[in-house]
């Protein structure tokens, strides 16, 4: 059984970031000690994604890379600091995950709805702190238009039931022709 090694180089990135901190040699602010981790386990993670055939721990990647990036833009005044913002921004970053995870994987067409939610969430909050769009009117649009999202989920789920069922469908017909030839002997 083949070892992670992400646990012992966690620990010991870590280690190193606090034992530098305790001889007063690294100044980092909580902000940036956050901004710092969720960027680290970001390229963990989407070092791992890309290593496996599966692209296990894309989703998780690039959620915490959105947020390093989201939490640098904060930090450097090019985003203000905010609850609105922060929220508004930690959406957006799970919504851009959900579209990424879907595009290389293919796996789950929900995860298209998932995506276009959190992202137009996050962007509504965006453009609401920054007086582009009136709550009135973000209100009265989703008070006419929710039953959509149920539509638009639902179309989700059949068409990834349909995929999964395709899917054993033509594994149990594989599996069956292979038990039917049988090993060829000469």
């Amino acid at each position: 059984m083949k070892q992670s090694r992400f646990l012992p180089i966690a620990l010991i990135t870590i280690g190193v970031f606090l034992l530098l901190n305790q001889f007063n040699m690294l100044h980092l602010t909580r902000a940036q000690w956050v901004m710092t981790g969720s960027a680290a386990l970001g390229i963990f993670m989407l070092r791992r994604a890309f290593l496996s055939e599966q692209y296990k721990g894309l989703l998780g990647g690039v959620f915490f890379a959105g947020t390093a990036i989201g939490l640098f833009l904060m930090d450097n005044g090019i985003l203000p600091i905010s609850n609105q913002t922060g929220f508004g921004m930690i959406l957006l970053s799970l919504g851009l995950a959900n579209l990424v995870y879907f595009a290389f994987t293919r796996l789950h067409t929900s995860s298209i709805v998932f995506g276009m939610i959190y992202s137009g969430a996050g962007s509504v909050l965006m453009l609401r702190y920054y007086q582009y769009i009136d709550w009135w009117s973000v209100a009265d649009i989703v008070e006419l238009y929710w039953p959509g999202l149920l539509i638009l989920f639902g179309l989700a789920l059949l068409i990834d039931g349909m995929r999964r069922q395709k899917n054993s469908r033509n594994k149990s017909e594989n599996s069956r022709d292979k038990t039917v030839s049988g090993p060829q002997t000469t």
